[in-house]
Formats: C-alpha cells, structure tokens, sequence
C-alpha cells in the first residue's frame, strides 16, 4: 500500500494512518515493524511492547513489564519456544588458570562464581544489539541491591573477574570495548541480569547451566504458577514454556523461581534475600497448608513434656500414616487476633497457644533450609525428634525427610526405609496440595508429591525395580511420568527411558531397565 508524507501504515491492523495514531518512535520506525497506538496499547491504557506468536509483553504503571497471553491456551499446551539470548554453557569448560581463579574467588566471598564466570565470558562474545537485549531485562536498583546480602556479594566480583578477563593473549576481554565505558559497572548489571531472570539450561545428565530468555525474562514470580519451563522438552534445547492451566485471552503469565513447597514465610524470605521482593501471590496469602501443626483443641499432644523446650511431645502413636493426615491440625494465617486456624474444628488458635515456641519453630525451618548440606545420620537424628514437635503436616519435616531419602539412595540404604519414607513425603505433600488446590481454585497449579520429589521419585522406583518390588516400582514410575509430561512430550529421552522402565517393572525383568537405572 503506497504511503505519502502524511499517513502511513501500521504493520499490525494495515490501516493507512495519519500522524497522530502513531508515537513518535513508530512514526518513524521501517514499515514492516511500524505499528498504530491502538496496536500498541491495550484496553486500559497499557502499553504493549512487544507481541510474539499467543504472548505480548506489556508495560504497566503496577508492575512494570509483564507477559500475559493473546489468545486461549489449554492446560499442557506449548505457549512458546525461543532461543535464549545467552547461556553459560556456550564457551565451555573454563580454562585451568580460570577455574583456579573462580575458586579462589568464590571462597574469598563465600560463593561459587564458576557458573556466573561462563555466563559473563559468554556475553562479552555477544554481538552488540545482543548485549542491548541482556540489558534490557530487569535488574535491581542499587538501592535493592544493598538489602541482599547475595547480590551485594555478587557485585563484587565483578571488578576482579574484569581484570581476569583482559590478562593475557587469551583474555576475552582483551579486544572488547563495552558500553558504557566502564566494562566494570556494565557486567555487574549482567550478573544482576542473569541472578535474578535465568533460568536453568539443560546441557547433560547431571550438568546445567543457565540460560537469559528475552520473553521468558519478563514472566513475574507466583508460587502457585501458571506456566512451567524446560529446556529438554523436543529435539531443540530451545527454552519451552508450557501452560499449566486453561488460560484465556489477556491472562498474566506466572512462573515459580522457586521450589514452592515450603512455609510461606521461608518462601518469602529466600525471594525478598534472592530477588529482592516480598511475595504476595495466591498461595502466599492464603492458609498457609505447608505449615501445619496437630490442633491443640481436637487433636491434643499426647507425649512427654520437654522442660528445656517448653513443648509436649507428640506421642509415636498419633504419627502413624496416613491416618495423622486427617487428624485436627492447625494451619498458619496472618490474622490480627489468632495466627492459627483448625481444619477441622474450626479452632481459632494464638501464638501462645498452638504448642510449639516460635523460635523453636523457626530453628527447625532454618534446619530444614539447609538439609541437603546434612549427612545421613545428623537427617536421621533430625527425623527421630522433629515429627514429634511439628507433626506431619509441617513442611519442614517433609524436607528432612526427602534429603534423607536421598543420602539413603547415595549409599544403598535399606530399601525398606527408603519405601517407607517416600510413601510418607508422597501423601503429605499431596494431601496438602489437594487442600491448596480447594482453596484456590482451578486457575492456580500446586505442586503434587511427585513434581516435590522430582528426578528422586524415579531413582526410589528403579531401586525398588532392583529390589523385584515391582508393583510399587510400577505406581512409582508413572507417577513420575505424568508429572514430567506436565513439561515433556512423550518422545523426548526422559519420558523413552520411564516408559522403558515400565517395561521393565511389568516383564518382571531387571536386565530390561534402562542403563541409567541399573545402579
């Protein structure tokens, strides 16, 4: 459609337009990007920035940029794919004087910079508009830096890994000039860039990295999301978001940076210490049902009274699965006359009253935290004493529990043990996550007992395959893979290699399991 000086064509509704439909950027952009104001803001006045296949980056007064959908998405539906615009696998191993040097930099500062290392030496190898695209995401004023310890570290290792970079013939930065012109002051804005929007990358068994995705950086956090990333789904290591709800047109689109199943206030910590937020999605405002405790009106403790700790135990018996699930149990509000509130009588419970000192509480979640840094036995003392002061309802037993099962499987623990343990996390977690689901509604996704066990699920069945317990090596097998077909299709590596364990389980033969599941 030919043009004059006085209108033009928007490339989006190809309407030939006068001046004043379009802003001043896109009155003057080429005429295959060109695009009127009413392409380019929606409904309420909010700026669209982007559109891309059923997504649109939009820019809003509340939140910034955000992602939301353009048209219906189905549950399990592939929203998108792309390329990311960097990952840190892509200039491979460090050399031996780098690797040297991250590790002595990483204990000077208490972290392992490895990983940002690749990630800085691979975007100083991108082209420039490429750079343009990495520092476009968000990052972190100075001001927020300040409150995190974690990112105030990790600015600081940028002025050293600039002077590492520029040594020597091989040297990245030798022959690179930044922009701005303090190189310095531009990578502690990449480190930023990538410690709060990567996500992790996929390289092999065993090995991630991390990848900057232009659209899949512009997702807000939600605990309780809408949409689940892999970067493992088809033949491509494309990013591959895939929706975990109906969608409808104009629906935000919600990601967890975070494992989701834990206590409230633990989630909201590590994001206000990690991503410098406090959170106030659905699942964060809501009853806290991670953070239950056996209610002191209808399900009274029964156990011995600990002078030292100023609690009453629980006695063994009323621990017993699955039947303690549906026992009386108190879940954590945020109320200004009672904090807990009963499921079952309905009991409006303070503080003072709910049987467990909240130091106390908050000591065995800060152990909770840091299970996997524990070893076998000090998880065993821990899974001895802390069911009898928090119950079973309480995620931070469930954490305990999955790290030993874990440190089990490392050393070829007792078999039964391990059954018995994962059973146990298994019906918690989705106990739980049936009473989230309740009271959040169908729009929300909660975390099952086998998304919360992950690739650990499926090394529990193979050591019961190898154990001839083949039923429960079977139920164990599938829940798995329905739990990765939430992210998979049916063909990639992972899902071919549960479906040929459940081969395996229902031939009865172990010679038929996949290698990786051998031992």
């Amino acid at each position: 459609m030919a043009e004059d000086s006085g209108c033009r064509v928007c490339s989006s509704c190809s309407q030939r337009l006068s001046r004043e439909h379009f802003s001043s950027k896109q009155w003057q952009a080429k005429a295959k990007s060109r695009k009127c104001l009413k392409c380019t803001t929606s409904p309420n006045g909010e700026k669209i920035l982007l559109k891309r296949g059923q997504v649109e980056v939009l820019d809003t007064k509340a939140y910034g940029r955000i992602l939301r959908t353009t048209s219906a998405v189905s549950k399990g539906d592939l929203i998108w794919k792309e390329e990311p615009i960097v990952h840190s696998a892509e200039r491979g191993e460090l050399t031996q004087r780098e690797e040297i040097f991250a590790a002595v930099l990483g204990s000077r500062f208490g972290l392992s910079v490895i990983e940002d290392f690749l990630f800085l030496k691979a975007y100083v190898a991108l082209s420039l508009p490429d750079r343009r695209r990495v520092l476009d995401c968000y990052y972190p004023s100075k001001a927020e830096v300040s409150e995190s310890p974690l990112l105030s570290a990790l600015i600081q290792i940028c002025d050293p890994i600039v002077e590492e970079l520029r040594r020597g013939k091989q040297g990245v930065l030798r022959d690179w000039d930044g922009s701005p012109v303090d190189d310095a002051e531009e990578l502690k804005k990449v480190v930023l860039v990538k410690a709060t929007n990567a996500h992790a990358f996929y390289v092999e068994a065993d090995v991630t990295a991390c990848a900057l995705y232009e659209l899949g950086s512009k997702m807000r956090h939600s605990c309780a999301p809408n949409v689940v990333y892999s970067s493992q789904r088809g033949a491509s290591s494309d990013g591959s978001f895939v929706a975990l709800t109906d969608l409808p047109p104009n629906a935000e689109l919600r990601f967890s940076y975070i494992e989701t199943v834990a206590p409230a206030c633990m989630r909201r910590q590590l994001l206000l210490n990690n991503y410098v937020f406090y959170c106030d999605c659905p699942l964060c405002a809501s009853v806290d049902y991670y953070r239950g405790l056996p209610c002191p009106k209808c399900s009274p403790r029964k156990g011995d009274w600990v002078q030292d700790a100023e609690i009453r135990l629980i006695d063994v018996a009323d621990l017993e699965m699955p039947q303690a699930l549906d026992q009386g149990t108190i879940y954590r509000v945020e109320r200004d006359d009672y904090q807990w509130l009963c499921s079952s009588c309905g009991a409006q419970v303070t503080q003072d009253e709910c049987g467990v000192p909240e130091d106390l509480e908050d000591s065995l979640m800060d152990i909770a935290r840091n299970a996997d840094d524990l070893d076998e036995f000090e998880l065993s003392q821990h899974l001895r004493s802390m069911p009898r002061i928090l119950g079973v309802n309480h995620a931070a037993v469930w954490m305990i529990r999955k790290a030993h099962i874990a440190k089990l499987l490392e050393s070829d623990g007792a078999l039964e043990l391990i059954k018995g343990e994962t059973a146990d996390v298994l019906a918690a977690v989705d106990h739980a996550g049936e009473l989230c689901r309740k009271a959040l509604g169908p729009g929300y996704y909660v975390e099952t007992g086998a998304g919360f066990m992950e690739s650990l699920l499926t090394k529990v069945a193979a050591a019961l395959a190898r154990g001839r317990q083949w039923s429960l090596a079977e139920e164990y097998f599938e829940r798995t893979k329905r739990s990765m077909l939430s992210l998979m299709e049916v063909t990639d590596a992972p899902v071919v290699a549960v479906d040929e364990a459940l081969v395996a389980c229902r031939l009865r033969d172990v010679s038929r399991l996949p290698k990786a599941f051998r031992g």
